[in-house]
């Protein structure tokens, strides 16, 4: 038997053991491993399903692929999220409704504009408003798990991010989350005039 890739696998999206299946090894792939890899391929498979579960591929893998240990990443642990932040910054937990997240699309490594809609008090009455909290704050982790995961999240449930930012804008956001909704929008990735992502102004 041999453990294969049960749907596309893709670079740099961690595996989970559901993604993969074991099944008998046919006669003629038998062969093509032989000429490959000499007598010895069975050492340079992957030997379960668990023993795939969160490595890395090294490269995009399609589904029904026999798995090779040279197909994915050593088991390791990936960087700690301290180690991955920014000199003058921090890292800020928001919770967003999908629909306020680009539609649940946003990945580890993008940038986006916080935005807090928010109810007011104005001249007597209540009004509506939305303001610009921060920009250009990197995702740095999403669902609050360090590995980069391909799954679909439920409509009706917030979706986590941790955000990079600088001090004084990690504690704006913070603090907004109580007082209104909030909104990540997608932006290009800003230039990095200050060594924050987060602001320009660094303010």
């Amino acid at each position: 038997s041999v453990v294969v890739s049960r749907v596309n696998l893709y670079e740099d999206v961690a595996v989970t053991a559901d993604q993969v299946v074991v099944r008998p090894l046919q006669a003629h792939e038998e062969q093509a491993l032989r000429v490959a890899h000499g007598e010895n391929w069975r050492e340079k498979m992957i030997p379960s399903p668990g023993a795939a579960h969160f490595r890395v591929p090294l490269k995009n893998i399609p589904a029904e692929t026999i798995l090779l240990r040279s197909h994915l990443s050593e088991v390791a642990l990936p960087p700690t999220l301290s180690s991955q932040l920014e000199p003058n910054t921090q890292a800020v937990n928001v919770a967003v409704s999908k629909d306020k997240a680009a539609g649940g699309v946003l990945r580890v490594g993008e940038y986006v504009n916080v935005l807090l809609t928010s109810k007011v008090q104005t001249s007597g009455r209540e009004e509506t408003h939305t303001a610009l909290l921060a920009r250009g704050c990197k995702i740095l982790m999403k669902r609050n798990i360090i590995w980069p995961i391909a799954v679909g999240d439920p409509d009706h449930l917030p979706m986590k991010f941790t955000l990079q930012a600088n001090a004084y804008r990690a504690a704006l956001i913070d603090y907004a989350q109580a007082h209104g909704q909030l909104t990540l929008l997608p932006v290009a990735t800003p230039p990095k005039a200050t060594g924050t992502f987060s602001d320009p102004s660094n303010q």
